[in-house]
C-alpha cells in the first residue's frame, strides 16, 4: 500500500525533476561562462598593471637620460605622430 503511495507520489514528481535538472544544467553553464570571462578579467588587470609599469620605467630611464624640454618634446610627438 505505501509502495504503490509512493510511487504514484514520485511519478508525479518527475516532471519537476526534469525541469529542475534542465534549469541546473542552464545555471550550470552561465557560472562556467562566468567563471572564464572572470579569469580573463583578471588576466587583463595583470596585463595593464604590467604594461604600465614597463611604461613607468621607460619614462624614468628617457627621464634619466634626457633634459626635461627635450622629454617634452619627446611627449609631444608621441601623441601627434600619426
Amino acid at each position: 500500500m505505501f509502495q504503490n503511495q509512493i510511487l504514484g507520489k514520485q511519478a508525479e514528481l518527475a516532471p519537476w525533476l526534469e525541469k529542475i535538472a534542465i534549469e541546473q544544467s542552464a545555471i550550470d553553464v552561465a557560472q562556467s561562462e562566468y567563471d572564464i570571462l572572470f579569469e580573463r578579467v583578471n588576466a587583463n588587470e595583470k596585463a595593464l598593471a604590467a604594461a604600465n609599469s614597463s611604461m613607468e620605467e621607460l619614462m624614468e630611464e628617457i627621464k634619466s637620460k634626457v633634459s626635461g624640454r627635450t622629454i617634452f618634446f619627446f611627449i609631444l610627438t608621441l601623441f601627434y605622430v600619426k
